[in-house]
């Protein structure tokens, strides 16, 4: 151990009693100061080109400035406000009690994590903008609210989107290219509309598809045709002029005009309430065999004896032969307006009035309506053939 020197005692030579501060110069290599304090006065400078090992605390009270590199290992507790400029290395756990506060347009580096004076940061793969934007990878959240997800992102309203074709709107409208669906559930695909509460449930430039309720569905064109199927009839309608309705029992057909150009074959009754015009007939020589009916029924005309039942000659009465024979003008050519000519005959009213009542046909309600000719020329000529037969008795012929 190195000899002590005191350096208070009265071999010193003082220097100014009167100041506080005190000076010496030594040329020994090593120090000691025991239980005492050494100052240093205002204006001087303490140099150490060497190692400064401080064993204990080290108070320093004012500035300490050092320049060059000062390394401190161990645990180093810094209390009160600290200023580190310059490069400053700090290894080791570090704890911060406070604010800390990186001033001068500083940089903030540790480890992977960097943070920069305009408030910007990088930790890892993960970056902050000076904004507050959040950036890692393909993920980007913005302060708006908005984010993006690689293809996938979300607008600040909400508003889902993938790759700039698919957008969810924050009401749960959702938009693709073309097609749109509402919230209600109605559907755009182009110029085709699906919606389930329209009675056009589906709707094209060219038709409408319609549902009316419970078991009831049609389909129409833009302009013309419809299809219309219930619970009560299917409906087949082209521009209102040809129609076809199939209901309980039967079918009902309406148009100006129906085609076959196949054969018809009918199982049952056909009933015609119009006209029938059959113009392309094939022509014969023999005699005629359908009888009109007055209800409108068409029979075939037969005389064999097995067709007939309960036979009997039947009594004439002459008056027949007294029945007039007359033309006149159909009612029925002039109302429609075609060529006109006189028809002979007879009138039906003449014949029932001359006891030719069994000669006469009826309607269905029992009116009268026309003459079996045929049969009252038959009767007529049995008449005039038991004259001939009266008159050769006479005569003795």
């Amino acid at each position: 151990m190195a000899r002590v020197v005191d350096l208070t005692g009265e071999n010193v030579t003082r220097k100014n009693r009167k100041e506080r501060n005190y000076g010496t110069k030594t040329d020994l290599s090593s120090t000691t100061v025991e239980r005492g304090n050494t100052h240093w006065a205002e204006g001087s400078n303490v140099n150490i080109d060497g190692f400064l090992g401080v064993a204990g605390t080290q108070r320093v009270t004012g500035l300490l400035d050092v320049t060059g590199t000062l390394n401190s290992s161990g645990v180093t507790n810094l209390s009160g406000v600290n200023n580190l400029s310059g490069v400053n290395h700090l290894t080791g756990p570090t704890d911060v009690a406070g604010n800390f506060e990186i001033i001068s347009g500083g940089q903030f580096k540790a480890g992977d994590s960097l943070i920069y004076p305009d408030g910007s940061a990088k930790f890892g793969a993960l970056g902050i903008a000076s904004d507050g934007t959040m950036q890692a990878g393909l993920f980007e959240l913005r302060p708006d609210g908005s984010a993006d997800f690689g293809t996938f992102g979300i607008d600040s309203d909400g508003t889902l989107h993938v790759q700039n074709d698919l957008n969810v709107e924050s009401g749960g409208r959702l938009i693709a290219g073309e097609t749109t669906i509402e919230p209600t559930g109605k559907a755009t695909f182009g110029d085709v509309i699906i919606d389930p509460v329209s009675p056009r449930m589906i709707q094209s430039p060219s038709g409408w598809l319609t549902a009316n309720g419970v078991d009831s569905i049609g389909l129409s064109s833009s302009s013309t045709s419809s299809v219309n199927l219930n619970g009560s009839y299917a409906d087949l309608n082209y521009a209102g002029t040809s129609r076809v309705v199939a209901r309980a029992g039967a079918i009902d057909l309406s148009a100006p005009k129906v085609w076959v150009t196949g054969q018809l074959e009918v199982a049952s009754t056909a009933r015609f309430v119009g006209n029938v015009v059959m113009p392309g007939l094939p022509t014969t020589g023999s005699p005629g065999n359908v009888f009109v009916q007055g209800d409108g029924f068409l029979y075939k005309s037969t005389s064999a004896s097995r067709f007939k039942l309960d036979q009997q000659a039947m009594d004439l009465p002459a008056t027949l032969l007294d029945i007039p024979i007359k033309d006149w003008l159909d009612a029925g050519q002039v109302e429609r307006g075609e060529a006109v000519y006189r028809i002979p005959g007879v009138i039906a009213e003449d014949v029932y009035a001359a006891g030719g009542h069994a000669f006469n046909t009826f309607t269905p309600e029992g009116d009268l309506e026309g003459v079996m000719y045929d049969r009252l020329a038959m009767a007529r000529t049995e008449l005039l053939h038991q004259r001939v037969k009266a008159i050769e008795k006479l005569l003795m012929i």
